[in-house]
């Protein structure tokens, strides 16, 4: 019996799972990898191509090694970019999303342009990701940029060395600060800015679309076994879109609080004149409407450098300190992010705090930093009646009381080990022809869920609490 395959392909793990025709995950079959994340310089911040390939075979060979694979869906990371030769191969590194060498750039972009011009062509009001990098680029590697027959990004690169085919969607693309979002078109302005031609741009497909079929070498390099179909790869789409539709959140009014590298937070409208300007990334959703998200770049990466500062042997002694510490961290906060910045912060730190007050703090400044996002959201008309949450801080029960405490709402963590890595797997039965579309597909996943309510005590001095 034939599956089909999701791969999730993060910032710093690449997770896979197999379905079966049922919609249920195959006994044992997830499976997930790390790769590295290189920062030669202060903000700066790059990943290997070759060690990003080597670790997809590794996840899919673990997962669905001499299984027979009819629909490929994948899950990526958005904005990361990628330049490539004649022959499609990578020149230099894959310049992360997270990378910051160019925010000078940025923010002198934004002066010069003004904030109302990217609002009303990437619905942002900054420059976006790409821009300044692909600016930078041409200031201080010009022969890089010169030489660059195509300008890629992940998602693209693999659609091309899995099928030979360029693609990417709008949710993707959305997220480089390149895209129209109204018309759903590379911009030309944009580009002007960023320095490139629409002619090296990735070929713009609808989610859900059929990319190709997956190449024999490729399956070779899987270790997957013949199918009477060949694999069908679909168009790849955003990791946090994919993410959303895995844990079911695919109805306007439905927000879902992601919490990996980078925390996001999205919410569900069907209405993207709502939030045209709020700088929240928009993009059409596959099951329809808009998927709207904002992002905490550093993410869990704060809560993992604290455990490690202090001498925490490992995340649940950390946790158990914590709850002990009690709501509102005895009045120590922590601030992700300081005056709109990258930078984060401490405030009212005394002689008497101590570690496990440290990571309390740490849960509930993202948790506030979150409530900030939902506010913009909700300000738009997208009421939210319940929070569905995923990622490594949903693994932590305290956490996730604290994050509904904080944020007013019942909080609803889905049992599927990694939501991107299903929702990318619904797609890939699309293509296996196993259901009609996305939301068929997600109807029949079989994914329990546990419901955490928010419970006030000791958080009603610390912020007041809106419904």
């Amino acid at each position: 019996m034939s599956g089909v395959l999701g791969i999730d392909i993060g910032t710093t793990a690449i997770k896979a799972v197999v379905l079966d025709e049922h919609g249920a995950p195959a006994p044992g079959r997830t499976s997930a990898v790390n790769y590295g994340l290189a920062s030669p310089r202060g903000g700066w911040f790059e990943q290997d191509p070759a060690e990003l390939r080597r670790a997809i075979g590794k996840a899919v060979a673990e997962v669905a090694g001499g299984k027979a694979i009819a629909g490929v869906g994948l899950s990526t990371q958005a904005g990361a970019l990628i330049l490539l030769d004649e022959n499609d191969q990578p020149i230099g590194p894959i310049y992360s999303w997270m990378d910051g060498r160019a925010k000078e750039i940025g923010a002198r972009l934004v002066e010069e342009r003004g904030q109302e011009f990217f609002a009303e062509r990437s619905g942002r009001r900054d420059a976006g990701l790409c821009p300044p990098l692909l600016r930078w680029l041409g200031e201080n590697k010009p022969g890089d940029l010169e030489r660059a027959a195509r300008i890629s990004f992940v998602d693209d690169w693999c659609s091309r060395w899995m099928t030979g085919v360029s693609g990417t969607d709008g949710s993707n693309g959305a997220m480089t600060g390149l895209l129209n979002i109204h018309r759903q078109a590379w911009d030309g302005e944009l580009m002007g800015i960023a320095g490139v031609n629409r002619e090296k741009m990735p070929r713009l497909l609808r989610a859900g679309e059929a990319l190709g079929e997956l190449r024999k070498d490729v399956v070779k390099e899987w270790s997957l076994g013949e199918a009477k179909l060949p694999g069908v790869v679909m168009t790849p789409m955003h990791d946090q879109h994919c993410a959303a539709l895995g844990g079911g959140v695919t109805e306007a009014g439905q927000v879902m609080l992601s919490t990996g590298t980078a925390w996001v937070l999205m919410a569900m409208t069907g209405d993207i004149g709502r939030v045209k300007g709020l700088s929240l990334f928009s993009a059409p959703a596959v099951t329809g409407g808009w998927g709207t998200l904002g992002a905490l770049l550093a993410g869990n990466g704060y809560y993992d450098q604290v455990v490690g500062l202090t001498g925490l042997a490992n995340l649940a002694e950390a946790e158990k300190e914590a709850a002990a510490s009690g709501a509102g961290a005895k009045g120590l906060r922590f601030h992700p992010c300081v005056g709109g910045k990258r930078e984060a912060g401490w405030s009212n730190w005394r002689l008497d705090h101590r570690r496990g007050d440290m990571c309390r703090a740490v849960m509930e400044g993202m948790c506030v930093e979150a409530r900030g996002w939902l506010g913009k959201v909700e300000a738009q008309g997208s009421a939210a009646g319940q929070i569905v949450m995923m990622g490594g801080s949903a693994k932590s029960t305290l956490w996730a009381s604290i994050a509904a405490s904080i944020l007013g709402r019942p909080v609803v963590i889905p049992g599927a080990a990694d939501a991107a890595a299903l929702g990318a797997a619904v797609i890939g039965g699309i293509g296996a022809g196993w259901w009609r579309d996305a939301r068929e597909g997600r109807e029949k996943l079989k994914v329990a869920s546990r419901r955490i309510e928010p419970d006030f005590r000791g958080y009603r001095d610390f912020l007041v609490v809106t419904r």
